[in-house]
């Protein structure tokens, strides 16, 4: 049994300590919920880990709420220091930062089209190398159906399209 405990000691005239008067709260099932939720995420995050492709959320501000190893891997940086920044601001280069900002406001106006459920387009990593990534999205909704974020998977291209370059020579 899990107790949780609420009050505060009574003092007696000489200032000493006598009692503790308060209340104790089984939180042993509430324990138990907790440790499973954090399982469950545990093995979520192992299966999106495990996939050979980048899985990236962003909240309704373009900023990183998810990202996985293979995402952390390609953006050169930890969990840490990419969750909560500005995808755009951060990983867009400058000249295509407003076409990025465009297509993730069509996002969020009204959905996936499909001028934007496949995207490409050029990211810079954390250490400033510029790679290619073809991202599939997805749009996330509140129980309202108000726009919360984006979903998406992306594969690094960036030798494909270096091969390509080669290729047209």
């Amino acid at each position: 049994v899990i107790v949780e405990w609420h009050g505060r000691p009574a003092t007696g005239v000489d200032g000493e300590g006598e009692y503790f008067f308060g209340e104790g709260i089984d939180i042993t099932e509430h324990r138990r919920e907790e440790e499973a939720l954090w399982s469950k995420s545990r093995s979520a995050q192992a299966y999106l880990d495990l996939a050979g492709v980048i899985f990236l959320s962003l909240d309704k501000d373009a900023n990183v709420s998810l990202i996985n190893q293979k995402g952390c891997e390609v953006l050169g940086g930890t969990q840490e220091e990419i969750l909560g920044s500005n995808w755009i601001d951060t990983f867009v280069p400058q000249k295509n930062r407003q076409q990025v900002r465009e297509v993730f406001e069509d996002l969020a106006r009204g959905g996936v089209n499909a001028d934007v459920a496949e995207y490409e387009n050029p990211i810079i990593t954390l250490r400033g190398e510029r790679r290619v990534v073809e991202w599939h999205n997805a749009c996330v909704h509140d129980e309202r159906g108000e726009f919360e974020g984006t979903m998406s998977s992306g594969i690094d291209i960036t030798e494909r399209k270096r091969a390509e370059d080669v290729q047209r020579l």
